[in-house]
């Protein structure tokens, strides 16, 4: 029988931190590390846990044995399910399975509700049931009139026939597979789950299978931050959980008093019924000394913005000071808008600074993308070091391959069906080292060993100018070595965002967009953009600034607020 505790607490109450305390007190104890197992909600928290583990462990750990023992659920479970080699590596499919259906079976009049159709059938699939009989049971719990039960049908039925004709399975389809009796967990003697609040019915089914192999349990999270309800997160179960002991966190080391009442005051917009109260003391501490603590919400342009609060430490080297921009549109991170819109890039980039950007759904850093300013992703810089050292005539290890193969293009690959595998989680390559020549012979890489890195990323300079200044702009970060040095900047959705921490946060307030304008249209979907903006805001430890450009997508707003935002300023 398992013993289970819950670590339950606001944010900056350190509930990631009493997790990995309490995973250093069973290594303490000679408990083997193989036989623990983190689980998080996303890949880039995991990260953040890795981090903190090698961190009190004095990297002690090598990235096999961390990618081992801390994962997210989806990759623990492809993991399990590994063996079969018929099946191509999940994804979601809905976009490839879209671009066929509109070409044969979806009329124009109907390709608007393609997408709320596949919805339906994804979060049937999650909250209720497989099957068509269960989602529709979903369906009608929406009471949808816009889309018809049998269009439902004709969607889901396509999708499955889709799958199954292209051997193909998606994420839904894992957590099932993984719930199969034949699929042995390992019995592990420490699991610990964080941010638990915002794992779905197919998760936490996951979840008690895990409880069940295992002799230490751990669960941390928040109701208050559960931002995940319209993927079918079940917040309930978290909170209802039998277990043996409940330690709450009430004091932080990360938000000082005044983004505390600030963050009060936000979530106590949701009435004290439909959540659970926290006691909780903030902290006064200002390591930085930084000269504002509070809110920034009058800037008409991003030249103010920039001239005024950018220069706090950004473009310092010298200056450790980590910086979170937050939207809660992914768009407003990547895309080049008409020039009286903000675009978070174009003041970072051109000071050659390294940064990242965060994926809003899963957490998973992105690439560059045409028109955007250059954006370098971590795992890009890896295969370009990668590459390098093949052209060497160096031996790489079976991992670095692995991550090699996950950024370069199909084209470069002669046999694309053999190799796909190699680029994921669901094979691991034998210890050993590889060349270039076993590329060649082994894994079928299709490009002489002279090529540029920039060819083997297939980023060929070209007449766009765009290239050729991410080429340029990937030279002189590389040659000044800031690509080695931590991400000081990272650029996310609040979503993505969701369990990190960062010195500075500056939020993308574009009114009335955040919080949408379902705030005013009935208490669930006010409850979650109430969520929303809470976690955003608490990402913070010392300075929050709140940014409001008078523009969006080229419409003027004058600064115009809404009900949620005239709430929070007590009008």
């Amino acid at each position: 029988m398992a013993y289970v505790e819950k670590i339950f607490g606001a944010p900056g109450t350190g509930k990631t931190y009493n997790l990995v305390e309490r995973l250093q007190e069973h290594l303490n104890k000679n408990c083997p590390f193989d036989q623990t197992l983190t689980v998080s909600f996303t890949r880039v928290a995991a990260r953040e846990i890795k981090g903190r583990i090698q961190e009190r462990n004095n990297n002690k750990f090598n990235d096999k044995e961390l990618h081992h023992s801390v994962r997210t659920i989806d990759s623990y479970l492809m993991n399990k399910i590994r063996e079969d080699k018929d099946i191509c590596y999940p994804n979601n499919y809905l976009a490839e399975f879209y671009q066929v259906k509109k070409n044969t079976e979806i009329n124009e009049d109907k390709k608007r509700n393609f997408y709320a159709a596949m919805n339906i059938v994804e979060m049937g699939r999650i909250t209720i049931g497989d099957g068509i009989e269960n989602i529709l049971k979903y369906y009608d719990s929406q009471k949808r009139t816009d889309i018809g039960r049998k269009f439902i049908i004709q969607v889901a039925e396509s999708y499955e026939n889709y799958k199954k004709n292209h051997l193909k399975m998606d994420w839904v389809d894992v957590k099932y597979k993984g719930l199969q009796d034949k699929i042995k967990f390992d019995h592990n003697i420490v699991l610990m789950i964080d941010e638990a609040q915002d794992c779905n019915r197919l998760e936490w089914l996951i979840i008690n299978k895990l409880i069940a192999v295992s002799k230490n349990v751990y669960i941390a999270g928040d109701d208050d931050q559960a931002i995940y309800r319209f993927k079918g997160g079940d917040v309930e179960t978290f909170l209802q959980l039998p277990v043996d002991k409940t330690t709450v966190l009430d004091e932080s080391p990360r938000l000082n008093k005044k983004i505390w009442d600030l963050a009060q005051k936000i979530i106590h917009l949701i009435p004290k019924e439909r959540r659970k109260e926290k006691q909780y003391t903030p902290t006064n501490e200002n390591k930085y000394n930084m000269p504002h603590c509070g809110l920034i919400h009058e800037f008409r342009n991003k030249e103010s913005f920039e001239k005024n609060y950018l220069n706090m430490g950004i473009t310092d080297s010298k200056v450790s000071i980590h910086w979170l921009f937050l939207s809660r549109n992914k768009r407003e991170l990547d895309m080049k808008y008409s020039h009286e819109n903000y675009c978070w890039s174009q003041i970072l980039a051109k000071n050659n600074l390294t940064w990242e950007k965060i994926d809003a759904s899963n957490g998973v850093s992105t690439g560059a993308e045409r028109g955007t300013t250059p954006n370098v992703p971590v795992d890009q810089i890896q295969s370009i070091e990668t590459w390098t050292m093949l052209q060497k005539g160096n031996k790489i290890l079976g991992e670095k391959i692995k991550e090699f193969y996950r950024t370069i293009p199909p084209a470069l690959i002669r046999d694309r069906k053999k190799t796909s595998l190699i680029q994921t989680d669901s094979i691991i390559l034998k210890d050993g080292q590889y060349d270039y020549s076993d590329l060649k012979s082994k894994f079928y890489l299709d490009i002489d060993v002279k090529a540029p890195w920039y060819e083997i990323l297939n980023l060929k300079p070209s007449n766009g100018e765009y290239y050729v200044d991410y080429i340029q702009y990937l030279k002189n970060i590389m040659e000044n070595g800031n690509y080695k040095k931590s991400k000081r900047i990272l650029l996310s959705t609040i979503h993505g965002a969701k369990g990190l921490e960062s010195a500075n946060t500056v939020l993308n307030c574009d009114w009335p967009r955040l919080p949408y304008d379902t705030y005013c249209k009935g208490e669930k979907h006010r409850d979650d953009e109430i969520r929303v903006f809470y976690v955003g805001t608490t990402r913070t430890k010392y300075n929050l600034f709140l940014y409001q450009p008078d523009f969006s997508f080229g419409e003027y707003k004058g600064m115009r607020h809404n009900n949620f935002w005239n709430k929070i300023r007590g009008r």
